[in-house]
């Protein structure tokens, strides 16, 4: 008799991600009428602020020390600060003005401890960081009727870029897609 031969099973033990972070998310709101002023209602003012404030960040995915983790606070794609400030105007009930100001704090490229191994790796302290990034957007929105609201605007008026030195980094927390307009119609027909 022949051993049988069946299927075979193979086992692939791949190291598993534990995730440690703090962090805190800030809210803060505004909203007010404008008094009357020469005779004419300037409308209604508001400003909101939202943002994260990251304390730490680390990842541990050393299967033979589970100990040893990797920090990501302050790296590329991890900003220590980031917040988003919404101002808007609106003279009247169906127009309004909006600007948005997304903000966020410089990031760690490379680590300063590594130039001590190679001083010469960066001709400056510039290229160890991002610098902070700051985006500008304006819109309009005006509701023309009851069933139909009219946006247009620009997103990134100012055409901020991430730093040059960072090549084609694909982290989503930068624009890398410039300057653009929209304009957008939004209608209900119930």
């Amino acid at each position: 008799m022949k051993p049988s031969v069946g299927p075979q099973a193979s086992v692939v033990q791949r190291p598993s991600l534990a995730r440690c972070g703090s962090s805190r998310d800030f809210t803060a709101s505004y909203r007010t009428d404008l008094p009357e002023f020469f005779g004419r209602n300037w409308g209604s003012f508001s400003h909101s602020i939202r943002g994260n404030w990251l304390i730490e960040q680390h990842d541990f995915v050393n299967i033979a020390d589970p100990s040893d983790s990797s920090d990501f606070e302050d790296t590329v794609g991890m900003p220590r600060v980031r917040f988003l400030s919404t101002v808007t105007w609106a003279p009247i009930d169906t127009l309004a003005f909006t600007w948005d100001w997304d903000w966020q704090a410089s990031q760690e490229i490379l680590d300063v401890d590594n130039l001590v191994a190679n001083p010469d790796l960066y001709e400056t302290a510039k290229y160890l960081e991002t610098g902070d990034f700051s985006q500008h957007d304006f819109s309009v929105r005006w509701a023309a009727r009851d069933n139909l609201t009219v946006r247009a605007g620009v997103v990134n008026a100012f055409d901020a870029e991430p730093a040059r030195w960072l090549g084609n980094t694909t982290a989503d927390n930068f624009d890398l897609f410039g300057r653009r307009f929209f304009l957008s119609l939004n209608y209900r027909p119930f």
